[in-house]
């Protein structure tokens, strides 16, 4: 009866130190998560993402899940290969780019150059898609490699979509023929112009001089001329610093419509129409918002505000 007391002891004391031992690890573990979750919040994650990273995070053995928070390329492989069945491709590549945006991700992407080497993209050929990273980068052909190419040689020249991603920015596609293949390896030939998809608004810090002058009817332009400097651009609206400021607000309630005329850095002269007002968020400036621009204006606008530090649209 003793022997069996004593037994029962080592063991109830056995249990507690492993019960004491796991909840030290899921202590930790949740202390963890809610570093990478504030991390996660200050590279401005959407709530959707963040629920797929906590999933992914919790799934993880405790080492494992330390390990990823100080090793990029531990976390890509850990992370890819445990989405590997989710469907939206493009949904990995965000997270991934903005938990680790390289210093290049600042600028959009006009051609191929402006990919960087190791970067995830996304694959998509037919109903069919691939996460895969850029091993080389030669003119308009990009190597990539991948866990599995799940197309026939036969198939070749396949036309196939490389989806990128640039935090702040958007995503972007580029238009490719598949002109080579391996087990693991694919080689592409950029074909056509890359287009910007599900793009945020950006913005950049610029210093326009300007004039704007009030619309007094359809043709004709009214008699009050303002010099503004721009502050910040972006392709919907410009915050302003006016010259001198209206002598009461009589002019500026007068008229619903203006329009705004300045030299880009490139050379282009802008000309756009739309509404000022005073800015909400601080009373010495005043933001014009545009409600007419060119496609032409417009996109070389976007090319200056991509090529300046772009950011996220606050205004």
């Amino acid at each position: 009866t003793v022997i069996w007391l004593g037994i029962i002891v080592v063991l109830i004391g056995i249990i507690i130190l492993l019960l004491s031992r796991f909840k030290n690890k899921t202590g930790r573990k949740e202390a963890l998560w809610l570093a990478f979750y504030n991390y996660g919040l200050k590279r401005n994650l959407s709530m959707n993402e963040l629920n797929l990273l906590e999933k992914f995070f919790m799934a993880l053995p405790p080492k494992q899940a330390e390990e990823i928070l100080f090793n990029r390329k531990l976390f890509s492989d850990y992370f890819i290969h445990a989405f590997s069945r989710y469907k939206d491709d493009k949904v990995k590549i965000q997270i991934l780019d903005k938990l680790h945006p390289p210093v290049k991700f600042r600028i959009g992407i006009t051609t191929a150059a402006d990919l960087t080497l190791d970067e995830h993209v996304s694959v998509e050929y037919g109903s069919k898609h691939t996460i895969a990273h850029i091993t080389r980068l030669e003119a308009d052909k990009i190597s990539l490699f991948c866990s599995h190419v799940d197309i026939q040689k036969s198939e070749l020249p396949l036309d196939i979509n490389i989806y990128a991603y640039r935090p702040g920015i958007g995503g972007f596609l580029v238009p490719c023929k598949l002109v080579g293949i391996t087990t693991h390896t694919m080689t592409a030939q950029v074909t056509g112009p890359i287009k910007a998809t599900d793009q945020q608004h950006i913005m950049a810090n610029l210093n326009l001089a300007c004039k704007i002058t009030p619309v007094t009817d359809e043709e004709h332009e009214g008699d009050l001329q303002v010099s503004a400097e721009t502050l910040k651009v972006s392709d919907r609206a410009f915050l302003l610093q006016l010259s001198s400021e209206f002598e009461d607000e009589t002019g500026l309630k007068k008229y619903s419509d203006w329009n705004l005329s300045t030299t880009l850095p490139g050379g282009y002269h802008l000309h756009v129409r739309g509404r000022l007002g005073k800015y909400v968020r601080d009373q010495r400036f005043y933001i014009f918002k545009i409600t007419s621009i060119s496609e032409t204006a417009q996109g070389v606008l976007l090319g200056e505000i991509r090529a300046n530090v772009p950011t996220r649209e606050m205004m």
